[in-house]
């Protein structure tokens, strides 16, 4: 009814308790340097997601083109497959946010 789609992708993460803290601080620099979209942890279960919202055309019937949805998937691979090992750092090896 609102005429936006939201995109997720889950990835294959979740954030121990004693980790948040740096994840947190690691999500604030990735996030400022995307251009489309951006990362978050769900609060209840740790949960790293790729998030991105579109408006959908107001026009005929208010979809989403071929284009666009291709282009939307690719954008959340590049970006899910870019700051994937960045992440593992962080949480996995205890690394500081800046370093990873």
């Amino acid at each position: 009814d609102d005429g936006v789609l939201q995109f997720i992708a889950h990835l294959d993460v979740r954030v121990p308790d004693n980790r948040r803290a740096p994840v947190y601080e690691t999500l604030s620099l990735v996030n400022e340097q995307l251009w489309l979209g951006h990362f978050e942890m769900w609060a209840a279960d740790g949960a790293l997601v790729y998030r991105h919202a579109t408006l959908l055309a107001a026009d005929d019937e208010g979809g989403l083109s071929l284009d666009q949805a291709e282009t939307l998937v690719e954008a959340a691979l590049d970006e899910c497959e870019r700051y994937y090992p960045v992440f593992q750092f962080v949480i996995w090896a205890g690394k500081k946010p800046s370093e990873a």
